[in-house]
């Protein structure tokens, strides 16, 4: 009868340290788990773009009109359903095409103004920054043509814009809604955030490399993009 009392404590030690031990294994799996799961899926999550601040545009990988020699880099963030974004595309950029483009003195960059609430709603700006994304993806030589076309002659329909450009339709079906390109979206929408231009629809990066940017927010008078160009010009001795 005396060992009985230590045989039942005993027991009570190895069932506690067998519980604990469980215990730490579900809290480590758990863990473990929600990090890799966050970790796959951070462009999907509506929260994530809190995490991302940018100081410049990414600018790597992005179609541009230009020669790949000019120093001085114009990125512009504009959508296809504003009227100050289509004023920016009928009246500035031809003189900045003529003055700047075309002579091989600026690269310039378009990026799409999209925002998570965008994506998660599936509207308009969703599907045409969809759309450019496919045809980005497809034919890159044709991007600025499809740009140009959607925001200047208001060509939203995905069928027309593939029979004009000849874009393979398994391609495009491949590439739309597709993971790929959702998360392509999201990356853009988080880079949007973190650069704050949520509700600044038009934002212009006048910069060298894509870096040291004057920043001009809103479409300005055509006097303002060409003195943040000179300023730019003179770093680089031009």
């Amino acid at each position: 009868m005396k060992n009985k009392p230590k045989n039942t404590f005993r027991l009570y030690l190895l069932i506690s340290a067998i519980m604990a031990f469980l215990a730490f294994g579900i809290v480590f799996y758990s863990v473990e788990h929600s990090r890799q799961q966050f970790a796959g899926n951070i462009f999907e999550t509506s929260y994530a773009y809190r995490m991302h601040p940018f100081s410049h545009p990414d600018i790597e990988d992005l179609p541009y009109y230009g020669d790949i020699k000019a120093g001085v880099t114009f990125v512009a963030f504009t959508d296809t359903h504003s009227d100050a974004s289509r004023h920016f595309a009928e009246e500035i950029y031809p003189l900045l095409k003529k003055d700047y483009f075309d002579s091989g003195t600026i690269k310039f960059y378009h990026k799409p103004y999209i925002t998570v609430q965008d994506i998660e709603e599936r509207n308009s700006n969703f599907e045409a920054s969809m759309i450019l994304g496919c045809v980005k993806k497809i034919k890159k030589e044709k991007y600025y043509d499809a740009y140009f076309d959607m925001l200047l002659k208001g060509a939203s329909d995905a069928r027309k814009i593939i029979y004009t450009y000849e874009i393979p339709i398994g391609s495009y079906n491949e590439c739309m809604y597709s993971d790929e390109m959702l998360k392509e979206l999201y990356k853009s929408a988080l880079e949007a955030e973190g650069l704050g231009i949520a509700g600044i629809n038009q934002r212009f990066y006048i910069g060298i490399a894509g870096k040291g940017n004057i920043i001009l927010d809103g479409v300005q008078q055509y006097g303002e993009f060409q003195q943040a160009i000179r300023q730019q010009e003179i770093k680089i001795g031009n």
